[in-house]
């Protein structure tokens, strides 16, 4: 026998070996994949029909600026600082403005002289008027002096709006407070060359302030379908509650988080701060036995930013589309479409894993929420 006869022989035999094994592995993945998938179900916890749900938010005041001069030059002198309260119209900061007060000196004298000449046109114009009636004077001069008349008119006039411009101009080198509050910040020194671009204090109204919630997207329809939602307000750092309501709700939804803001106005006599964490208790009525509460590994997250749980069905893993809020213990609300869901088992292991319609070998748990 050849080599070459020999070597083929032996590549023939190789080929068929290696096309027993595919076939063979092929096999076992086959049983593989039909052996069921061993999870964890548990049986949901139903909320109750008067159902309060609780938001984390900040407390923020409604007037919050960064003010600066509306024009750049060296500070002169500054007449508050960080913490200091102010009322609307108090002066906060000084500029240099010799230089701005001597252009409003100009601006005067140039007044006076456009209104010391428009004097003396129109008692020339009326001069030649009074002349003109005994008609010893030509019609060219009257037209002539009226002209002149109305130039010094028009001279006077600019030189009036000039004086306005100038005296505004050495208004801004005094920066009062737009509205009454507390200073929050103060980023310059006298001797500083401040610009209009930069700050030089950030004032807040301390006393008109709001409590910002972001909520789940999920819970808009039933927020803004109704009139009124009571809610109580716990600020992290103790107090007594606070017993108010919704003011109102910001129909935009966050393109990050997928939430939408809730603004609650405090009352004017609040013990409370802007920048504190709050919690609010919203109290949001019946929720017909179709919210159950899960843990949050039973949730699959989807590609295309959509959510999903399945519950056991006869040994099958049913698939359910749904949204979900967090709860602050870690744990998922999610609305049913059918309240008879809410007697069922959900998956909460593996469900990464699972398709609709896998089997699934179930293990019950007690309770998987925290």
């Amino acid at each position: 026998m050849s080599a070459h006869h020999f070597g083929f022989r032996v590549f023939v035999y190789l080929l068929c070996i290696g096309a027993i094994a595919s076939v063979s592995v092929q096999a076992q993945n086959t049983n593989k994949s039909n052996e069921p998938l061993k999870v964890n179900v548990v049986s949901p916890q139903k909320l109750s029909n008067q159902r309060t749900l609780t938001f984390s938010g900040t407390i923020e005041a409604k007037q919050r600026a960064q003010i600066s001069t509306l024009e750049q030059g060296i500070v002169a002198s500054i007449s508050v600082d960080v913490g200091d309260f102010v009322q609307q119209g108090q002066v906060l900061l000084s500029l240099d403005k010799r230089l701005a007060t001597l252009s409003v000196e100009a601006a005067k004298a140039s007044l006076q002289a456009a209104e010391v000449s428009l004097e003396e046109a129109k008692r020339l114009y009326q001069e030649v008027l009074a002349l003109s009636e005994n008609q010893v004077v030509p019609q060219t001069l009257i037209l002539e002096r009226a002209a002149v008349q109305s130039g010094a008119q028009a001279a006077f006039a600019r030189e009036r709006a000039n004086l306005a411009l100038q005296e505004e101009l050495l208004s801004r080198h005094t920066l009062v407070a737009p509205f009454s509050g507390v200073i929050a910040m103060r980023s310059t020194e006298v001797g500083e060359w401040l610009t209009v671009q930069a700050p030089a204090f950030e004032l807040v109204n301390n006393k008109d302030l709001r409590l910002n919630l972001s909520i789940a997207q999920e819970f808009y329809q039933e927020f803004s379908s109704r009139g009124n939602i009571p809610v109580s307000i716990q600020a992290d750092a103790g107090g007594a509650p606070i017993n108010t309501s919704i003011s109102r709700l910001v129909p935009v939804t966050n393109r990050t988080n997928r939430s939408f803001l809730a603004q609650i106005d405090l009352p004017a006599n609040t013990p409370l701060i802007a920048g504190m964490s709050a919690r609010a208790n919203v109290g949001m009525g019946s929720s017909g036995g179709k919210e159950v509460e899960l843990p949050r590994s039973a949730i699959k997250q989807h590609p295309d930013g959509g959510s999903s749980v399945f519950i056991l069905d006869n040994g099958i893993a049913k698939r359910l589309i749904v949204d979900y809020s967090t709860t602050e213990n870690g744990n998922v609300i999610i609305k049913l479409n059918d309240s008879a869901l809410a007697n069922k088992q959900y998956i909460v292991s593996g469900v990464e894993l699972l398709r609709d319609g896998d089997k699934v070998q179930a293990n019950v748990i007690t309770s998987g929420l925290n």
